[in-house]
């Protein structure tokens, strides 16, 4: 009976430990006032809105796992045509916005 118990609730440790890893990481990482204002200008009933939300801190770490992946793209791009970079800048920044990581 206790090991149907505790292998039923596993996917709780899981979700615990990942809210832990994301909340660390934000405090580590993340930028409270431009993520609450952003909150703010999207549901503008959030008038009250001091500090970021869960989704927030989520958010914050998806858009630096995304600016990672694309970091190298950027890299090799630039290394032979540094004139591309802004242009491939503004095109991973153009993903990210239409995804609603920005």
């Amino acid at each position: 009976m206790i090991s149907a118990i505790s292998t039923e609730f596993w996917w709780l440790k899981f979700r615990v430990f990942g809210e832990k890893v994301v909340i660390c990481y934000y405090a580590l990482h993340g930028q409270p006032g431009p993520d609450t204002a952003r909150r703010r200008a999207e549901a503008p009933y959030y008038t009250a809105k001091a500090y970021p939300a869960f989704i927030d801190m989520a958010a914050c770490l998806r858009r630096d796992i995304i600016r990672a992946r694309h970091a190298p793209a950027i890299t090799e791009v630039c290394a032979d045509h540094p004139d591309q970079q802004e242009q491939r800048i503004t095109e991973i920044e153009q993903l990210l916005s239409d995804i609603g990581a920005l």
